[in-house]
C-alpha cells in the first residue's frame, strides 16, 4: 500500500485533482478588466460555483460540554462507490467547526478561522495527530484526504482554513480556503446543505451506568468481517461491530452465517435466526443462522450487546433481517436476553435498526485450507460452546475519527 505523508512532490501531483474544481473569475467580456477601456472596468469578477463539489454536514450539539455546537463539513469531489471509498480518484475535505449558535437543522452564517485544540472558542479545530496502536498517523476530524487511485491515497493536515457561510432561505453559499504542503486552495459551493443530526437529543445512550430492562440500540456505525470458511466449506461467516459515535462504551456485536458467494465484500440479505439447539454437543452451523454468544480462543464471539467492557445483554433467541437499497444496507435486530435469577438479572428483549452504508473488511477471509495455518475450521464442540453473561470481552477498538484510518495501516 503506497501511503505518502508530507511528501511535497506527490502532494502536488495529487493536489492537481482540485486544480479543474477551484473557484476561477469570470470576467464578463473579451477584453482584460484590468483595461480603463473596458466597460467592466472596476467590476468585482463573479466567483465560478466549483464544478462537481458536494458539501454535506454532521451536527453533534454541544459535543465537548462547552456551549458551542459542534459541526462537521465534508466536501467531496470524486465518485464515491458502495464502500463509501472514491471509485478511482477524488479528494474529500473534513472541517470540523465550532460554532456559537446553531443547530441540528441549520449551519450558522458567519466567518470562520483556524482556532486552537482546546475546543472552547469559535471557529474551525485544527488538524490533531492522532497515532493508533500500529502507528497509523491521523488528524482527528479536520484532515485533507487524496485519492489518485484505489492503490494510492493519504491523509495530509491542513496548515490553515478560511471559511465563509451564507444563507439565503434554504440555500446556501459557502467558500473555503485551506493550505496544504504550502500551496493554497479555495473552493465555492452554492446550493442545499444535508444536515444529518448525530447529537445527543437524536440519539442518546444509556447512561454511565449502562442499560436496565428492555433497551433499543441506536447505532450509528457499522463494520462488517467476512471470514470466509471458518465454519464449514460452503458457509461465509459474518462478524459485524455497531457503534454509537455519541457514546463509546456502547456497542454491538453480531455473528451471522449465508451460503458462499463469489462476491466476498457484498452483504449477504434475508434473515437469519439464533437457533434453539445451537449449545447441543452435535450442532451443526449452516447457513441462515443468527449466532448467539460463545467463546473461543479467548474472544467472545456471537451476538451481544456489550457496555463498556462487558458482554451486557446477550441473545438467547432472536432474529436478524438485512436488506439493502442502493448502496445502504437495513439491519433489523431484535433478541431476547433470557436474563439470570442467580445472578439478579432480569430478561430484557434488545432490538436494533441501522440503515446506511458498511464498510466491509475481507482481509481476515479465508477459504479454508487448513495447511495454511490460519485456523481450524469452527466446530460444535462443547470445548467453546461456553454461555456468557456479564462478563469481560475483548473487543476491537472503536473506529477513529478519520473514516479512513483503517486504510491507512
Amino acid at each position: 500500500m503506497n501511503i505518502k505523508f508530507f511528501a511535497k512532490t506527490i502532494a502536488a501531483v495529487a493536489l492537481t485533482m482540485f486544480a479543474f474544481a477551484a473557484c476561477t473569475k469570470d470576467h464578463k467580456g473579451p477584453k482584460d478588466p484590468k483595461d480603463p477601456n473596458d466597460p467592466h472596468y472596476g467590476d468585482t469578477p463573479e466567483e465560478t460555483v466549483t464544478a462537481g463539489l458536494s458539501v454535506k454536514a454532521t451536527y453533534f450539539g454541544d459535543y465537548y460540554e462547552n456551549s458551542f455546537q459542534d459541526y462537521i463539513l465534508l466536501f467531496q469531489l470524486g465518485e464515491i462507490g458502495e464502500d463509501g471509498y472514491f471509485k478511482t480518484s477524488g479528494v474529500e475535505l473534513s472541517l470540523e467547526v465550532l460554532t456559537a449558535t446553531g443547530g441540528a437543522t441549520l449551519f450558522p452564517a458567519g466567518i470562520y478561522e483556524i482556532t486552537d485544540d482546546k475546543f472552547n472558542s469559535a471557529g474551525i479545530v485544527p488538524s490533531i495527530e492522532k497515532k493508533d496502536e500500529n502507528n497509523v498517523v491521523t488528524y482527528g476530524d479536520t484532515y485533507l484526504y487524496t485519492q489518485q487511485d484505489a492503490d494510492n491515497y493519504w491523509l495530509e493536515p491542513l496548515e490553515s482554513a478560511h471559511l465563509e457561510v451564507e444563507m439565503n432561505g434554504a440555500q446556501y453559499t459557502i467558500k473555503v480556503t485551506v493550505k496544504v504542503a504550502g500551496e493554497e486552495y479555495s473552493y465555492l459551493y452554492k446550493g442545499a446543505l444535508p444536515i444529518e443530526d448525530k447529537s445527543d437529543s437524536a440519539n442518546p445512550g444509556p447512561g454511565e451506568d449502562g442499560p436496565d430492562g428492555d433497551y433499543d440500540f441506536k447505532a450509528d456505525q457499522a463494520y462488517a468481517f467476512n471470514l470466509g470458511h471458518s465454519w464449514t466449506m460452503d458457509t461465509d461467516d459474518w462478524e459485524m461491530e455497531f457503534y454509537n459515535s455519541k457514546n463509546s462504551d456502547e456497542w454491538m456485536s453480531i455473528e451471522f452465517t449465508a451460503a458462499s458467494a463469489s462476491n466476498i465484500k457484498e452483504i449477504p440479505t434475508g434473515t437469519f435466526s439464533i437457533p434453539a439447539n445451537f449449545y447441543d454437543d452435535d450442532f451443526e452451523v449452516v447457513a441462515g443462522n443468527l449466532l448467539p454468544p460463545y467463546f473461543w480462543q479467548e474472544e467472545y464471539c456471537g451476538t451481544f450487546y456489550g457496555f463498556g467492557k462487558d458482554v451486557w445483554y446477550v441473545a438467547d433467541s432472536g432474529s436478524l433481517k438485512i436488506s439493502k437499497s442502493g448502496n445502504n444496507y437495513t439491519f433489523e435486530l431484535s433478541f431476547k436476553d433470557n436474563g439470570d435469577e442467580d445472578l439478579g438479572y432480569a430478561p430484557a428483549r434488545v432490538t436494533m435498526t441501522y440503515t446506511g452504508t458498511v464498510e466491509v473488511d475481507t482481509s481476515s477471509w479465508w477459504d479454508g485450507n487448513e495447511d495454511e495455518g490460519m485456523r481450524m475450521i469452527r466446530k460444535a464442540t462443547p470445548s467453546f460452546k461456553v454461555k456468557v453473561f456479564r462478563k469481560p470481552a475483548n473487543r476491537r477498538p472503536v473506529k477513529a475519527a478519520c473514516k479512513y484510518a483503517g486504510r491507512l495501516s
